[in-house]
């Protein structure tokens, strides 16, 4: 039962000295740059309909024209978002 007990603490040692230390290492910005690049992937998907509708008609000038602007809007947000990293709030007490 003993070495039951040690082979088990060792499994569990070298399991966790092989995982936690990428785990730690991981950097908060990378997931925020992976979101980022992922939310403009989709933003150009949708850029990229937006423009097949308006070669079918399916959407007028200023359909067009309204999207777009919004489409570039939240271009414009999500990359600001990249470069500024937000406040932190104080914590009321």
């Amino acid at each position: 039962m003993t070495t039951f007990v040690l082979v088990a603490a060792l499994l569990v040692a070298v399991a966790l000295a092989w995982l936690l230390p990428p785990l730690i290492r991981r950097e908060t910005g990378a997931l925020t740059r992976d979101r980022v690049q992922m939310n403009l992937g989709l933003l150009r998907d949708q850029l990229a309909d937006l423009d097949t509708d308006r070669a079918r008609d399916a959407l007028s000038a200023e359909q067009y024209a309204e999207s777009k602007a919004e489409l570039e809007r939240r271009v414009l947000e999500e990359t600001e978002t990249d470069a500024v990293p937000p406040r932190r709030q104080p914590v009321a007490a």
